[in-house]
């Protein structure tokens, strides 16, 4: 975090915004002259400059934590100037198998830390949480974030035997980070290779009918995934053409070396040791837990 070098002045126009589940704002974001301002409704304003390797807190909300502020920083604006940087990033949670990383890719809403949870408690350890950043070098592989996921209180009740001591995100959220001890111990070092992408839709409970034995895993058109991978893509400017070419020629790599899959979701936590089990036997892996020595 640095300091100002100058003012910023108020934007006339903002040239991105991002919302809520709900569809609250949540975040705008436009250029000035020395970089770019974000906003995060009502809880702080953070300046960025043009390279991305400064970030400043402008102003805070008066209700507005540490941890909130962390919070933002950490899961907002970093994942943002990633990409500013050059650094593909997802909106997306991944855990590892003995198959390399799998990537769970959605909006906000759709599942994706609860579905990695889920892997978690069987013994595959997380990677990212909400934002994976891509290293390519000869391959594809996801870079490690931190140890932990971000739950809702009902699915870490039902996932996670540290809830009740785990700390909460924000002041504004119902959301605890989940760390236990054997998850922090295991959490790898080093850029595991990506071995798939699984596109998540959340299937809504039907009338009580009954879901698919197994989670349907569906092939998808090209166009799709394009779509797909360019919406969750963290891009600041998303008016910068070169931006914008990058990052299409990633995906276009991304396509030709990592498969992209749909994979429906069963609403509820009772489907995911289903979901599980069809995840790993698409990938060919083993229902056996990853250990240490497979960093």
């Amino acid at each position: 975090m640095g300091r100002p070098s100058s003012e910023v002045r108020e934007p006339r126009d903002w040239l991105l915004q991002t919302s809520l589940p709900g569809g609250q704002p949540s975040m705008w974001a436009a250029p000035h002259e020395h970089g770019f301002l974000m906003r995060y409704a009502g809880m702080a304003d953070f300046a960025v400059n043009l390279r991305g390797s400064e970030i400043t807190l402008l102003h805070a909300g008066p209700a507005s934590s540490h941890e909130t502020l962390g919070r933002l920083l950490l899961d907002q604006a970093l994942p943002m100037v990633l990409g500013l940087r050059g650094i593909p990033t997802l909106h997306a949670s991944t855990v590892i198998t003995s198959r390399g990383a799998c990537c769970f890719l959605g909006p906000a809403g759709a599942g994706k830390s609860t579905l990695a949870a889920s892997f978690a408690a069987a013994g595959y350890p997380a990677l990212s949480d909400d934002c994976l950043a891509i290293k390519e070098e000869r391959g594809f592989f996801a870079i490690p974030a931190y140890p932990g996921l971000r739950l809702w209180t009902d699915s870490a009740e039902s996932l996670s035997t540290d809830w009740p001591d785990a700390p909460s995100l924000a002041h504004y959220m119902r959301r605890r980070r989940i760390l236990s001890a054997p998850a922090a111990e295991r959490f790898p070092t080093r850029p595991v290779r990506l071995a798939v992408i699984y596109c998540l839709v959340r299937e809504p409970r039907n009338g009580g009918a009954a879901h698919p034995l197994e989670p349907p895993i569906e092939p998808l058109r090209v166009d799709d995934v394009f779509l797909q991978l360019l919406s969750a893509s963290f891009m600041l400017d998303i008016t910068d053409r070169a931006v914008l070419t990058r990052n299409l020629r990633f995906i276009e790599r991304l396509l030709g070396a990592v498969p992209v899959r749909r994979l429906r979701i069963p609403d509820g936590v009772s489907s995911l040791p289903k979901v599980r089990e069809a995840v790993l036997k698409d990938l060919g892996a083993s229902d056996q837990a990853v250990g240490v020595g497979a960093r």
